[in-house]
């Protein structure tokens, strides 16, 4: 779920429909963008970006997927150092 596109919507009082309706498609096709099953055009999340004053990076956003990247790239880090020797 693209909590911040929710979140945001949900901050400015604006139904699933309104904004369906600002940007010219259908409330399913918003569902689907605020569920992260569709991705979009474009054109539709600059339009988005705009509507809410903010980047489309931020709307994209998934909170739990990116702390899962980040916990991955730890991981990873931490697995490519080199052990260091008693003698170092």
């Amino acid at each position: 779920m693209r909590k911040n596109l929710v979140n945001l919507r949900k901050a400015s009082n604006l139904t699933q429909r309104g904004i369906a309706e600002t940007l010219g498609i259908t409330k399913q096709q918003y569902q689907r963008l605020e569920s992260g099953k569709s991705d979009g055009s474009i054109k539709v999340w600059l339009a988005l970006a705009e509507v809410f004053h903010t980047t489309i990076d931020h709307l994209l956003e998934q909170a739990d997927e990116v702390k899962t990247a980040q916990l991955n790239c730890t991981k990873i880090s931490k697995k490519s150092q080199p052990a260091r020797s008693a003698g170092g």
